[in-house]
């Protein structure tokens, strides 16, 4: 693993990282190096949070916050592969809708510290470990109805898209989101806002508990950049699965207006790139203008968009660790 890991270094350039002075550059690698090894255990145990994301996510999360504690960094890098997991299986439709949408109401019991009447799985047993990792951070006694209604939503957000792929995929005909509806339901889909709840709480600072419309409204901007980039990256993915996606809904807008599939396409990209650089302005005003005294609250959920906005331009998680060196 450290082999791939070292050629996953060198294959990943973003503007972010180029950013950064050497010394930080390598403290992020660093940190993301050990978080993943803490984490290596865990996801043994449970072979559905897929291990080839495990370095990925790591450097995801210490890239937001570099001055977390390895403690804060592995607990987050945890709850993001649990997201990506309850993902893959909408996305992939392991299970029968009803068992689903069973499981699925039960991990958001257990998201607000209920214990669910559910026989127990892997899914299940993984966010329990999540949640008490969480709780051993002071302030999320303080924010955790923040971070369980976010991961709800998120998990509601997930039911709704495989509920519109579902239909897309057996009814053609079926009227598919507008464009502002889906995106609306994607930044709670696309998980940033548990990761950015959990991000302040596990970094400490307890006037954010004092701002939280204003790191609420930057999580929803953050979000939206996420899952326009993601979108982005996975319309062919998305387009064989018969999901739903923002590309794809912009596309047959465009074209019901008249214009050809490559027109169509061209004036869809062009769209989201649009509103990805919109919103990560608009984030980087308010990172400049913190309300919260340390300011790290607000530069962690600027920083987690920027970086995944540009990670998605060349990678996605699943095949990082897998891409070819870059070139010197």
């Amino acid at each position: 693993m450290a082999t791939v890991r070292a050629a996953a270094r060198k294959a990943l350039r973003t503007p972010f990282l180029a950013s950064q002075a050497a010394a930080q550059q390598a403290h992020i690698l660093d940190v993301a190096d050990r978080a993943a090894e803490n984490i290596a255990g865990w996801v043994e145990r449970y072979p559905i949070v897929r291990s080839i994301r495990s370095w990925p996510v790591a450097l995801s999360v210490a890239a937001a916050a570099p001055s977390s504690s390895l403690q804060a960094l592995t607990a987050v890098t945890r709850l993001g592969l649990w997201i990506f997991a309850l993902d893959d299986v909408f996305d992939e439709r392991l299970l029968e809708e009803a068992e689903l949408m069973r499981r699925a109401k039960a991990y958001q019991e257990m998201a607000h510290g209920q214990q669910p009447g559910l026989q127990s799985d892997q899914l299940m047993e993984a966010l329990r470990e999540v949640r008490a990792e969480l709780e051993e951070f002071p302030l999320f006694s303080v924010l955790h109805a923040e971070w369980a209604t976010a991961l709800c939503r998120c998990i509601q957000g997930m039911i709704r898209e495989y509920r519109w792929g579902k239909r897309c995929y057996t009814d053609a005909s079926d009227t598919i989101p507008s464009y502002e509806v889906y995106v609306d339901n994607g930044s709670d889909s696309i998980g940033i806002p548990p990761h950015d709840w959990a991000t302040v709480i596990t970094i400490g600072d307890s006037t954010a508990a004092d701002h939280r419309p204003f790191l609420r409204e930057m999580d929803r901007v953050a979000a939206m950049c996420v899952r326009l980039a993601n979108d982005m990256r996975s319309y062919s993915k998305e387009l064989g699965e018969g999901s739903v996606n923002s590309l794809l809904i912009l596309e047959g807008a465009f074209q019901r207006r008249g214009m050809d599939p490559i027109q169509a396409k061209v004036h869809a990209r062009d769209r989201l790139r649009a509103d990805i650089a919109a919103g990560l302005k608009k984030l980087g005003q308010q990172r400049a203008n913190p309300v919260t005294a340390t300011g790290r609250p607000e530069a962690s959920i600027a920083d987690i968009a920027l970086f995944c906005s540009e990670f998605y331009t060349n990678f996605d998680y699943h095949t990082l660790m897998s891409a070819p060196p870059a070139q010197d």
